[in-house]
């Protein structure tokens, strides 16, 4: 190791940026722009059919501000490579953007936005008969700027195909663990923390894989599309859309539907609830490899929000249930590198033999501290994981406070005494 500290380093220091403000708006520029200069703001009609909309989002995808906020009385602006940009000529009336709500939602859509209703749809805009564009969709009604009703609809942009597990960079440990024949398997982590790509990948590894099995998912809304992957290998994988006006009306239907088709994978989105909790327990007991999400930081914080769930007299017992069925607990976090792209931070816990044996003496009320000390003597939180990519110099200073959720004098200390100990 050198004899110069990290935090040494220009990039580590709080005031420090990776690069100028000018050399990020140069960037910007080569990104949302041409050989010749800066692309042009899309001028859109006021009078746009959904062709003319549709020809709007094909133009914003090959312009990469594929990620996009439309709101009553705005710009539509474009999130590229982290920065907001206009990418329109002229602002939205308020009707044109529940015009754009009636057509890609459905013409009942504005009537369930003015009943204080969200909307949670898959936005596709077809580019030819074996491609197409797909977004995640969500409007809100809200005030927008001075407008006092108003719409706002952000879409993410996904990838027709998930990318395949190889090219995410995920620890062998995990992969070891990834494909159990039958138990729960957790990915957790806040909003847009890449847990639905890391999942979708698994699924797309199953179905290009030599071992045929059945998967079936259940979506709010569908996400990644897999195309014919694995047909007349296996059955090719059946995606349900949960939500009104979707194949199944909630999702507290998802598990009695699984247990009737026969599934070998079954991925259940979030645990949101004592219902779907219940349903995972009994997929995973009675012979399926159960895939869902939950939205907590750490893994010893996953299984303390799965037996909150109960009441307090069920807790003791379904714990037990939670300890038997749990195969592997993924939390993620993506955060900007120094590259100018994001990268993925993990820390996970495998359910082997010595975690189950180790809950099993002692009362669950300390379980979460258990798993938290387990977990911090395998090398496998947010803080192992992030101080690799820091002392290799792939992020920030700010980046390793963000991903180790420490402090400055948190992450000074932390760093320091890695060093002082040649980690």
């Amino acid at each position: 190791m050198s004899d110069t500290s990290l935090l040494e380093r220009p990039e580590a220091s709080v005031a420090a940026a990776p690069e100028s403000t000018i050399a990020a708006a140069a960037k910007q520029e080569a990104v949302f722009g041409t050989a010749t200069g800066v692309v042009e703001p899309y001028n859109l009609d006021h009078d746009f059919t959904e062709v003319e909309f549709d020809n709007f989002i094909r133009w914003a995808s090959e312009n990469r501000a594929s990620d996009l906020t439309i709101q009553s009385g705005d710009f539509i602006t474009a999130q590229i490579q982290g920065i907001w940009r206009a990418v329109t000529t002229r602002s939205l009336e308020h009707n044109e953007v529940e015009r754009i709500v009636a057509m890609k939602y459905g013409q009942t859509g504005p009537a369930r936005l003015d009943s204080g209703e969200p909307l949670d749809f898959r936005l596709e805009v077809v580019i030819d008969r074996d491609n197409v564009l797909g977004y995640r969709a969500n409007a809100t009604k809200s005030r927008v700027g001075d407008l006092a009703t108003g719409i706002s609809i952000t879409t993410r942009s996904i990838p027709g195909l998930p990318p395949r597990l190889e090219t995410l960079g995920i620890e062998q440990q995990i992969l070891d663990t990834l494909f159990p024949k039958y138990g729960l398997v957790l990915v957790i982590g806040t909003t847009g923390s890449g847990k639905s790509t890391l999942m979708a990948s698994t699924n797309r590894e199953r179905l290009e894989g030599p071992n045929p099995v059945k998967i079936i998912t259940y979506e709010d809304p569908v996400e990644y599309t897999f195309g014919q992957l694995g047909k007349g290998h296996m059955p090719m994988i059946s995606q349900v859309s949960i939500g009104h006006g979707s194949d199944l009306k909630s999702f507290s239907l998802a598990g009695p539907n699984a247990m009737r088709r026969k599934a070998d994978v079954i991925v259940m989105g979030e645990l949101r609830d004592l219902e779907s909790v219940m349903a995972g327990f009994e997929m995973a007991e009675t012979g399926h490899a159960v895939y869902a999400t939950l939205h907590v930081e750490t893994p010893a914080q996953a299984v303390d929000r799965i037996v909150s769930f109960f009441p307090v007299d069920g807790q003791p017992a379904a714990a037990n249930k939670l300890r038997a069925a749990l195969r592997l607990i993924i939390a993620q976090k993506l955060t900007p590198n120094l590259r100018g792209t994001r990268s993925a931070f993990r820390s996970y816990l495998v359910f082997d033999r010595e975690v189950r044996s180790a809950l099993a003496a002692e009362p669950f009320h300390k379980w979460e501290a258990m798993l938290a000390g387990i977990t911090k003597q395998r090398g496998c939180t947010f803080e192992d994981s992030a101080y690799r990519a820091f002392s290799e110099q792939l992020i920030s200073f700010e980046a390793f406070m963000e991903v180790s959720s420490m402090t400055k004098q948190e992450a000074t200390q932390f760093i320091q005494e890695r060093e002082a100990n040649g980690a």
